[in-house]
């Protein structure tokens, strides 16, 4: 047997033709490392080598096993929107047989409410059928506003079946949104079938930056990102939860949880543009928070459908949403929007008379 020793193994030979891009990496090795260097106030190379791995680990966010296995079951709960047969959104049964989405899914271009529409809770494979439910022709509650002071877009629809023949509703889940932590989107998107897609919070003080990074993504379009960013926040209230999503068309009304699997909020759209070749993107995309959503539906059905109330008053996770809706003197477009955002577990718990 052939034997070598460990110095013929080790050898190297160069590539060919090679040589001057050698000395050219070699000789922008230290202003590249100067540059990585400056913005994070690292002294070494071996410290800008970490910076990739730290930032990696931020974007990292596990969601435990147990809170997929449930959110596998609330997800019978969310069901495409279609109209005349044809899908244009995603929504979710909320209580009883009344089923949220966004009222921007149900209006067409004059701003006039559709028609014959009906809803699928199966619609998970392309191969088989899927059951549809049809619609009451009046929405049971509807609010549809853009401005500063006060953003709406939702519409609760009634279908014409009864409840027994429906999955849960997933009232009993809500939960005021958390400030940071991960996200699960359950829907419809690009009108196809029922899709999760998993995403992180993106905190207030760090919105700029994903705007920022997007634009790195996106040289040729810096000053478009830009406006489609800026123009369209400011028509928004502040109360948005916003994340990074994969979800665009039809996905809207989609419902938003947690990492606890808690509901949290509606997916409502993004911040998006046409690129130069004439493709669809988004900066960051956005849900509604669920509170000033369900206080409307609450007013808006207290003197003719009293069994909604009854329906809200049954659950322990409401009794503060109960509480601002019965309390005409609460104007949510008087208030800063802080007043629904990020409630703390405290708050909805507090106890109120029935």
């Amino acid at each position: 047997m052939t034997t070598t020793t460990k110095s013929e193994r080790t050898k190297y030979e160069n590539i060919a033709n090679t040589t001057e891009n050698l000395k050219i990496s070699c000789a922008q090795f230290d202003s590249l490392v100067e540059q990585l260097n400056a913005p994070e106030n690292v002294k070494n190379s071996g410290e800008v080598m970490q910076l990739p791995r730290e930032e990696f680990s931020k974007e990292i966010q596990g969601f435990s096993l147990l809170t997929v296995k449930k959110l596998m079951v609330l997800g019978a709960s969310v069901c495409q929107v279609r109209h005349n047969d044809k899908p244009i959104g995603t929504g979710c049964l909320l209580f009883e047989k009344c089923i949220l989405t966004n009222a921007h899914v149900i209006r067409d271009a004059r701003g006039q409410l559709l028609d014959k529409l009906s809803v699928s809770f199966n619609f998970e494979d392309l191969k088989t059928g899927s059951k549809q439910f049809a619609i009451k022709k009046k929405p049971l509650a509807y609010e549809y506003r853009y401005t500063p002071q006060h953003t709406m877009d939702y519409a609760v629809l009634e279908l014409k079946t009864s409840a027994e023949a429906l999955p849960p509703p997933l009232l009993k889940h809500y939960s005021a949104p958390p400030v940071t932590g991960g996200v699960i989107i359950i829907g419809h998107p690009a009108e196809g079938v029922k899709k999760m897609d998993m995403s992180l919070i993106i905190e207030r003080s760090k919105q700029l930056d994903a705007v920022n990074k997007h634009i790195l993504g996106n040289p040729e379009n810096p000053q478009v990102i830009e406006n489609a960013y800026f123009e369209n926040r400011q028509k928004l209230d502040g109360s948005q939860i916003e994340y990074h999503s994969c979800f665009f068309h039809g996905s809207s009304g989609s419902p938003v949880f947690d990492d606890s699997g808690n509901m949290i909020g509606m997916h409502t759209g993004g911040y998006g543009y046409i690129k130069g070749e004439g493709s669809f993107d988004s900066v960051i995309e956005y849900a509604q928070p669920l509170l000033p959503i369900l206080v409307s539906i609450l007013r808006q059905t207290k003197d003719k459908r009293r069994y909604v109330w009854e329906s809200f008053r049954a659950e322990k996770n409401t009794k503060l949403v109960v509480k601002h809706a019965d309390d005409m003197d609460f104007r949510p477009e008087s208030t800063n929007s802080c007043a629904w955002e990020h409630l703390t577990s405290d708050e909805e718990d507090m106890d109120v008379d029935p």
